[in-house]
């Protein structure tokens, strides 16, 4: 498989706002349900959603475990959303136990810090697809079909606790530095300014009530990995910037 192409299609999941999440109905057997879901993704590259013991599909899924979420960029981009990209992953959802969704929760919060009133302990809990095959459409005439095994990156030398402490290192002495990589993106940057995760392939920037993904160069599987890939991103930045 292109490795440019499964790269992309990565990418484009991985900066999605846009994702809706298909169960298969347990109340009218057989039949696809859907609905919109935020959602975060493992650093390999698996979807993780965040569902209620009362939702549709918590009901539907401990029916029939196989789920299809599909990922939508900005609709705006075209007046036929046929000429947008997305991407679609099949697989199997499981739910998380507890202990270890407990820093996953720490991420899926830095992202949607409007979920802090919806915690675990309120029937909310994370669930996690085990991807099988994937549907990437980059545009007209622009169809792949990609394998779990070209899917899924290996996990990085780094935790989720690292990656809080190399965030937080850059929303304490780099904001600066953040804000050049939003205008170089043709964004005004605001007051409110951080960055809200790190990725193998990339990192979010919030901004102001928008979040923003950038993708690497290169994969970062160690911390000085993640360091290299955010100097060489600034400094291409500041490059276009001029």
């Amino acid at each position: 498989m292109n490795k440019k192409v499964v790269n992309q299609a990565r990418h484009y999941m991985r900066q999605s706002r846009q994702c809706v999440i298909s169960t298969v109905s347990k109340k009218l057997a057989d039949y696809p349900f859907g609905s919109v879901t935020p959602f975060i993704s493992s650093y390999e590259g698996k979807p993780i959603v965040y569902i209620s013991d009362i939702a549709q599909h918590t009901k539907n899924i401990k029916s029939n475990n196989k789920v299809s979420l599909t990922f939508f960029g900005n609709s705006e981009l075209a007046d036929d959303q046929n000429q947008n990209a997305r991407v679609t992953i099949m697989g199997d959802i499981h739910q998380l136990e507890r202990g270890a969704s407990q820093p996953i929760q720490q991420r899926f919060l830095q992202q949607y810090p409007q979920y802090q009133d919806y915690p675990i302990d309120h029937g909310f809990h994370l669930w996690q697809i085990e991807p099988k095959m994937i549907r990437y459409i980059g545009g007209f005439a622009q169809a792949y079909w990609i394998d779990k095994k070209d899917w899924l990156l290996p996990e990085p030398e780094w935790n989720a606790q690292a990656e809080i402490a190399m965030a937080e290192h850059m929303n304490k002495d780099h904001v600066d530095a953040m804000k050049i990589l939003l205008t170089a993106l043709k964004r005004t940057p605001e007051d409110d300014i951080s960055m809200t995760g790190i990725q193998p392939d990339g990192c979010y920037i919030r901004n102001g009530n928008q979040s923003t993904y950038h993708e690497f160069g290169d994969f970062a599987m160690t911390a000085a990995e993640v360091k290299n890939q955010l100097v060489q991103k600034i400094a291409q930045a500041r490059k276009a910037c001029l």
